[in-house]
């Protein structure tokens, strides 16, 4: 099978493959598309944490939706024709290596509910949690979009963020955003989205944001103070930059929460809290979903979908094919897509 390679030097090719092997207790599933997230961004620089240089030359990616076209023995959970989300290829082989691997023409899910499955490895019962077959009124294309949903969903769920809170989060990708809405939904207020892009502040407030400033603004932490007088109860960052730590310390309330939810390209960064007014705050670390609040998250999101409320069309920018996948990603790159891109098997 084709798949999308990350080479040692960094650059990027298409390859053939293996195709996935199945067991009694997993099944084949043809991909229909892969979303490009962030993190992926830091693999192709070679800066995220997990995937050293001799994981490399690798294949990347964790936001698929395929197809069943083949099941294992004692496979109870799928059927052929399901559309599911999750498909990974965790071990490729050939010298290639695998952060998740979603970026090729076939991938594995796993069913962890089959009787007899409890003997699985713990890594691979882990990981079906993530992959749940869609119901048929969801796009499968658009479906990508539910698991930056519930990602950011359980991360909302790990920092605690409540009804009647405030929060400034910087950053609206599509993971900034999905974080606004479910926020807004929680009755979080008010909530101060920050970015240095016109066009996402505006999508910010269709979102639920009740403020929106252009972190560009010289005087953006003096409106943040003007909005809550008080203090922030969390501030969250949404992008990776640990500068914004430090930024925090004079915006947050007594026991407020700096939520590190971005992944940094640097795992180290120097804390000065010499501004902090207070001698109590958190700071929160959630940088690798957790699965089982994945789980906890899907149902909810999908009745959201289905009564309307999240439209999954609204945070996706475009869809490219496969064949445009190298262009495409130096496009990503550039940052010249507001929302999530697509790439189509």
């Amino acid at each position: 099978m084709k798949a999308f390679v990350v080479e040692k030097d960094l650059s990027t090719s298409i390859r053939e493959i293996p195709d996935p092997k199945i067991g009694d207790y997993s099944a084949k599933v043809k991909t229909l598309g892969c979303g490009i997230c962030g993190s992926d961004a830091k693999i192709l620089h070679g800066t995220l944490r997990g995937t050293p240089p001799d994981l490399y030359p690798l294949v990347m990616g964790h936001e698929a939706v395929g197809e069943v076209v083949e099941t294992g023995s004692k496979v109870t959970t799928f059927k052929i024709g399901d559309k599911v989300l999750c498909p990974y290829n965790l071990m490729i082989g050939d010298g290639i290596g695998s952060a998740w691997g979603a970026f090729a023409e076939y991938g594995t899910v796993f069913d962890i509910y089959a009787p007899g499955s409890e003997a699985l490895p713990a890594r691979v019962r882990e990981i079906g949690k993530r992959q749940s077959v869609l119901p048929d009124y969801v796009d499968p294309l658009e479906a990508i979009m539910i698991i930056t949903l519930r990602e950011t969903a359980g991360a909302v769920k790990w920092f605690n963020i409540d009804a009647n809170q405030s929060v400034a989060l910087f950053g609206l990708g599509p993971v900034g955003l999905s974080f606004i809405q479910f926020m807004s939904a929680k009755g979080v207020k008010p909530i101060i989205a920050l970015d240095v892009v016109e066009e996402k502040l505006e999508l910010a407030k269709k979102m639920g944001a009740d403020c929106a400033i252009n972190a560009v603004d010289p005087t953006h932490v003096e409106r943040i103070k003007e909005l809550c007088p008080g203090g922030l109860d969390h501030l969250v960052d949404a992008v990776g930059i640990t500068n914004l730590y430090n930024e925090a310390m004079s915006l947050l309330k007594e026991n407020g929460q700096i939520c590190a939810y971005g992944v940094p390209p640097n795992m180290s960064a120097t804390l000065d809290w010499s501004k902090n007014p207070h001698y109590n705050f958190l700071l929160n670390f959630y940088q690798m979903s957790d699965a089982s609040y994945e789980y906890w998250a899907h149902n909810q999101i999908i009745a959201l979908i289905r009564e309307g409320v999240i439209k999954l069309g609204d945070y996706i920018s475009a869809y490219y094919p496969f064949e445009e996948m190298i262009p495409v990603t130096e496009r990503f790159l550039n940052k010249e897509f507001e929302k999530k891109v697509i790439i189509t098997f």
